[in-house]
């Protein structure tokens, strides 16, 4: 679209729009944009606006029509005359619109499309029937023989060099000449009577021959075949055929005959037969080579045919062949045929044969060499079947074979590696080349390395690329190649041999995979080694704590008991008053952590109270203060003061709330938020149920490690944890009849939840 009204342009965009197009456009202001344009791709159609400030109508037409391309130009302009109007169309546009008329675009673009697309198919035909009348005129200006086409009448029409040369007239004398005055009476008379036989009966005549007189006055002896021509209406128009001069054949064979005997001598000194027969196929002569040949003495071979020395299968070839030979005159070249000698022996001759004429041409029989092949054609049948051995071991290779071109194109390819594939052998010889098989990585290492194979190389080994199967599945391929050079050293193809590496692949594969997980289980068993070391050592602290908690708490007591005695006595300093109290409150709290911690350490069998579930939660993050402070993580309760009581273990269930603190604490950073959240929910069965939840603000659990966090021994922490912790605790909840699980996404922390019963 050459226009510089982008609102001109929209409005015969609609227009199309409107008339049931889609319309895809290209908008250009410039002579450059425009031939840029145009050679960017194909266009059904060109609006051209006549004037625009940098170029016109009449530019953007000599620019069109430098291209040579067949496109619909319609100039559309808002004022322009019938003068200037029709000399656009004189210079190449194909209509005009007025933009004030808009309504006419449409009908005249399809219209101009339609002329367009008619006048590349006539263009299209021209070219064909142009090309298909060069290629027939072509072929006639090559060959030896005349070729020629007469009218009717027997007026030359049409003709070849050759026939120029043959009757020695030029081109211009011999158009429209009868053919009366190239022969004498009696050849014209011959001739009317074959070409009267083609006119009746339709179809194209045997041989026949004639005597030309050429425009020197010399004559030729030629020999012809014509058929009719016929017009468009199916009627005979004519008549074409071909000729060539056999003069000097019909010289050489009297010649021939004229030296018979000169020639005779000869055969019989020759160590290949040579026989003659007449039009019944039986023997007329034959020199001594032929019945040495064939083993048999004279007098029992002439006057026989081959029946005598052959059996009935080759004697039905013989004779068709012989008939064939007596109808076309065309000469037997290598026939074979299998012969049994008198003695009994089998032989196979090859024979040559040519029909015999008289002194007036009339045919008499046939002549021929006979030639002992037997050895020849014994060897010759080992090696086809030596050769079919071959072909059977090549193709049914349990490994690939391959052979390609310089133009790296599939020469030859074997049965195993197009079963690999997938392919016919039609799909993949002369059409495809091995990087076309391949996956785009291995086709870009194939063909860096098929380069330098070429150019310097000559040879790579077991080099390994991914195939693609014409069903689009990939498997491994191991390939060695070798290449095959003429005497300068030029490549001529490559020989390659593939093996399917996928079972070797899936055994390397599962071995690696199996070694893999040997040296995991080998370095997990060493984990748990180390472990359970820990947890013995774990255990032997935990008694040992729970003897030194022992210990500590009587002289704890006795100092209790002296406090409250100082406390009962009257004392009047303040400062005393606030000390003892200070010291009080420690040792009530020294006292509580260590009645947490016997609590803690003690195994016993499960004992169900009904208990203030808040205040054993209270009573766990006691014990635990101490890691709250040190890493200064913010504690937050969710849950309402009257929850339900519940029956548990209150020692057990306190070591689960202790064990889940402290993995939280220990997975948060300095200045963490640590959340113990509460709640009565009811299940689908209408059973009330307490929930708790331990969520910290640590580095979370990854996905794939979330569902085995309660596993025995499993720990995401390192080594000097016995990864017991949650193990332990899950197996006290299940106890309580209760559940225990995780929530996390990795980064944001994790979530314990806890469900119980309530009482």
């Amino acid at each position: 679209m050459v226009e510089d009204s982008e609102d001109d342009a929209l409005l015969e965009i609609l227009a199309l729009k409107k008339g049931g197009f889609s319309p895809v456009y290209e908008r250009v202001e410039t002579a450059a944009a425009f031939a840029a344009a145009l050679a960017s791709q194909t266009w059904d159609v060109i609006f051209c606006d006549y004037s625009l400030p940098h170029f016109d109508a009449i530019q953007a037409i000599a620019v069109y029509k430098e291209t040579n391309v067949d496109i619909p130009f319609i100039v559309i302009s808002g004022a322009i005359g019938e003068e200037t109007a029709v000399e656009c169309l004189r210079l190449g546009a194909h209509d005009y619109i007025m933009k004030g008329n808009l309504s006419r675009l449409v009908p005249a673009m399809k219209r101009e499309i339609a002329e367009a697309a008619v006048r590349r198919e006539h263009k299209l035909t021209e070219e064909k029937l142009r090309k298909s009348q060069e290629k027939y005129r072509n072929i006639l200006e090559t060959i030896d023989e005349g070729y020629f086409e007469v009218d009717l009448a027997g007026h030359m029409t049409f003709f070849n060099e050759s026939l120029c040369r043959m009757y020695g007239y030029p081109r211009e004398e011999l158009t429209g000449m009868p053919y009366k005055r190239y022969t004498d009476e009696e050849n014209a008379q011959r001739l009317f009577k074959v070409f009267k036989k083609i006119y009746t009966t339709g179809s194209s005549s045997p041989r026949y021959d004639y005597d030309l007189i050429r425009k020197d006055g010399t004559k030729r002896s030629l020999e012809g075949s014509a058929y009719l021509i016929k017009d468009s209406a199916n009627h005979p128009a004519g008549f074409g055929g071909i000729v060539r001069d056999v003069t000097e054949y019909k010289h050489m064979e009297e010649a021939i005959r004229q030296s018979e005997v000169r020639y005779r001598s000869i055969l019989e000194s020759t160590h290949e037969g040579y026989f003659e027969s007449d039009l019944a196929g039986k023997l007329t002569y034959a020199n001594d080579a032929f019945f040495q040949n064939i083993g048999y003495p004279q007098e029992e071979l002439i006057g026989k045919d081959a029946r005598v020395f052959t059996d009935e299968k080759n004697a039905r070839e013989l004779q068709e062949h012989y008939r064939e030979l007596y109808q076309t005159g065309e000469p037997i070249k290598a026939l074979y045929t299998e012969t049994m000698r008198k003695d009994g022996t089998k032989g196979i001759f090859e024979t040559s044969a040519s029909l015999m004429w008289d002194a007036q041409g009339k045919v008499i029989g046939f002549r021929g060499i006979s030639r002992d092949v037997t050895e020849r054609r014994t060897a010759d049948m080992k090696l086809k079947e030596y050769a079919e051995t071959i072909s059977e071991l090549y193709n049914n290779a349990p490994c690939g074979y391959h052979s390609l071109g310089p133009d790296k194109i599939f020469i030859r390819i074997n049965d195993t590696e197009l079963k690999w594939l997938g392919y016919e052998r039609d799909e993949i010889v002369g059409k495809k080349s091995m990087a076309d098989l391949m996956t785009p990585e291995s086709r870009k290492r194939w063909e860096k390395n098929f380069a330098v194979f070429t150019q310097q190389q000559g040879r790579f080994g077991n080099l390994e690329y991914d195939m693609v199967r014409k069903d689009g599945s990939v498997f491994p391929m191991l390939i060695s190649t070798e290449a095959v050079l003429d005497q300068d050293g030029k490549f001529l193809e490559s020989r390659t041999a593939a093996l399917d590496i996928t079972e070797i692949k899936n055994f390397q594969n599962e071995l690696q995979k199996k070694n893999q997980e040997l040296a995991e289980t080998y370095e997990e068993l060493g984990k748990r080694q180390k472990m359970i070391l820990q947890q013995e050592k774990m255990a032997s602290i935990g008694m040992l704590a729970a003897g030194v908690a022992h210990e500590i708490k009587n002289p704890l007591a006795i100092i209790l008991q002296g406090i409250n005695y100082l406390q009962t006595t009257a004392l009047e300093d303040p400062l005393t008053i606030e000390v003892i109290e200070r010291l009080n409150t420690a040792l009530v709290r020294a006292d509580i952590i260590v009645k947490g911690l016997l609590s803690y350490a003690r195994q016993t069998p499960i004992a169900l109270v009904e208990q203030d579930i808040l205040a054993l939660i209270d009573e766990s993050l006691v014990l635990t203060d101490h890691e709250f402070r040190a890493k200064h993580i913010t504690l937050k309760k969710e849950y309402p003061p009257d929850l339900r009581n519940v029956r548990v273990d209150g020692n057990q269930i306190k070591q689960v709330f202790v064990n889940l603190i402290i993995n939280g604490i220990d997975a948060m950073a300095q200045r963490g938020k640590y959340t113990i959240g509460a709640r009565q929910i009811r299940d689908g069965e209408g059973k009330d149920l307490l929930q708790l939840s331990f969520r910290d603000t640590g580095h979370g659990i990854p996905a794939g490690k979330i569902k085995h966090v309660f596993d025995p021994f499993y720990t995401t922490k390192a080594i000097g944890n016995t990864g017991l912790g949650l193990s332990i605790s899950k197996g006290i909840i299940d106890m309580h009849g209760g559940i225990i699980y995780a929530e996390s996404r990795e980064g944001e922390g994790a979530t314990f939840i806890i469900t119980l019963p309530i009482a």
